[in-house]
Order: C-alpha cells, then structure tokens, then sequence
C-alpha cells in the first residue's frame, strides 16, 4: 500500500464525477478550491510540503508527484545543501574562529533542564 498526502488525493481526485450526489460534487468542488488558493505555485507552500515529504523517510519516493515534480523537489534540495556547505558549514566548524569564551556550550540533558530540578 502506497501512502499518498491528503493534498494530492483532494486535488487529483477531487475532481466531481457524474454519478455522484450534487451536494457531494459542490462539496468536493469547494475543497478543490480552496486547496489551491492556499497551495498555489506563487506562494511556495507545495514545495516546501514536498521537500518535507522528500526529506521524511516514509514519504521519499514521492509517489503523489509525476516524474518531473519530483526531479524538481530533488534538485531544489541539492541546491539547498550546496547553499549550506558554501555559507559555511556546520556550526561547530562557524564556531570554530570564535574566541573560546564566546562559543557555545555543550548541554547535557540534565543541564538543559536546570530549573526543574
């Protein structure tokens, strides 16, 4: 069983077919609408979506995207990583030019809870 976004089933499937009721077509209709409103292209809300659904073990593969979709959000992703490594890397490596006064401090769990006990 493949496991798909409730997005993508709305969307894709929710389009109204003949034999259904009129108010189960309106109702499909409506939902469609506002979907798209919300996750338009322009707003970038799909592919932040998709790009969290490419990094989530469970949804990888991208199943409720065509071909070209998902080399999109693969290449968004790469690029995203290349932007990183470029600005500097990890932040122990950005704090490694820092004076040692003015680095930040390992926390243990028991220290990251200092007031409660």
């Amino acid at each position: 069983m493949e496991l798909t976004t409730c997005e993508w089933s709305l969307m894709e499937k929710g389009t109204p077919d003949e034999p259904e009721p009129p108010a189960l077509s309106e109702m499909k209709t409506k939902i469609v609408t506002d979907l798209e409103k919300h996750y338009n292209e322009e707003k970038g809300a799909s592919m932040l979506l998709n790009k969290a659904s490419y990094l989530d073990p469970h949804f990888h593969r991208l199943v409720h995207l065509k071909e070209e979709q998902r080399r999109q959000v693969q290449v968004a992703i790469l690029e995203e990583m290349k932007q990183v490594n470029v600005a500097g890397g990890t932040g122990s490596e950005a704090a490694a030019g820092q004076p040692r006064d003015q680095q930040p401090t390992e926390k243990t769990a028991l220290s990251a809870m200092g007031c409660l006990f």
